[in-house]
């Protein structure tokens, strides 16, 4: 898939990944924590639920960063981990592998996708919810992955 004009234009339906929240929870994270910060803590884990959906036909994931803005991890104390949270996030997305080798999408909660092959992002839609230094963690991910593909 070389764009999104691609993908909107293909001849099936494409799969996006579920709430990596809900899925993080049934194995045990209870609410009373940062989901977002998991990806620092407990990569595995979170990597583990990228697969799953994978397995299950995903072809679009989002990174787990619903909760990755500098107000609602301050709630946490984590405000300053923003940019490495994103990062982090951005990273655990982009080394899930395929069934089949085929290179997924990867987006957040706002919908700014990127290839997984890291190349500049292919739509950029900013929701009011979405802070502007996650905005910024996520698209210099998605630049550096690129460099490095």
């Amino acid at each position: 898939m070389e764009n999104f004009r691609e993908l909107l234009e293909r001849d099936h339906v494409t799969v996006f990944d579920g709430a990596v929240g809900t899925m993080l929870y049934s194995k045990g994270i209870y609410i009373n924590r940062s989901y977002d910060e998991l990806n620092l803590t407990s990569p595995d884990l979170v990597r583990e639920v990228h697969a799953e959906y994978v397995r299950a036909g995903a072809e679009i994931l989002e990174t787990n960063t619903f909760g990755a803005t500098a107000s609602r991890l301050q709630q946490y104390g984590l405000e300053g981990s923003l940019r490495q949270i994103n990062v982090a996030a951005a990273r655990l997305v982009q080394s899930v592998e395929t069934l089949d080798g085929a290179k997924l999408i990867f987006a957040d909660e706002s919908w700014l996708l990127f290839r997984q092959s890291g190349t500049e992002p292919v739509l950029r839609i900013y929701s009011e919810a979405t802070s502007i230094a996650k905005m910024r963690a996520l698209l210099n991910e998605g630049e550096q992955l690129s460099r490095n593909s």
